[in-house]
């Protein structure tokens, strides 16, 4: 009887700890990925940089410029991974390790080894590529003008 306590009450453990896992993966990449927008305390810094997480453990960063422009952004002599994931409740790799110090729909916060911690909010739809595939490309605004057919075409 004790047994069967111990048992029932380890898989218990494990698979509350996996349901918390897959939560924080949620709210990290909603159901396919989710743009988490990072808040710049200095307002002097007018280009907004966007991380998209991917639930397929995918994370991409963007710049988007003054201009408009929305790219990945890239430096020619770093080279990160692309690749994250969770490693428990409270850290997460993404190249490296970082802390996760505030985490909820509304609000994402992490620290990495130097101490430096990003604060991000969810992106708002309007900075946004319109597909996923379309990673690293503007938005495209494509205005449809209707051409009145010729009259004289049509005999």
């Amino acid at each position: 009887m004790i047994r069967l306590f111990v048992v029932f009450s380890v898989i218990l453990f494990f698979s509350n700890c996996f349901d918390s896992k897959k939560q924080i993966v949620k709210l990290i990449a909603d159901k396919d990925y989710k743009y988490w927008l990072v808040i710049n305390r200095d307002k002097r810094i007018e280009t907004k940089t966007v991380y998209r997480f991917g639930r397929d453990g995918t994370w991409i960063v963007f710049q988007k410029y003054p201009n408009g422009k929305f790219e990945e952004y890239k430096i020619d002599d770093i080279v990160y991974e692309n690749k994250w994931s969770l490693i428990n409740e409270n850290r997460f790799r993404g190249g490296r390790d970082y802390d996760i110090l505030a985490l909820n729909t509304k609000v994402f916060v992490f620290s990495n080894e130097n101490m430096e911690i990003i604060t991000m909010i969810p992106a708002p739809d309007s900075m946004l590529v319109s597909n996923p595939v379309d990673l690293g490309k503007p938005k495209l605004d494509i205005t449809v003008i209707r051409v009145p057919k010729d009259s004289t075409s049509d005999k």
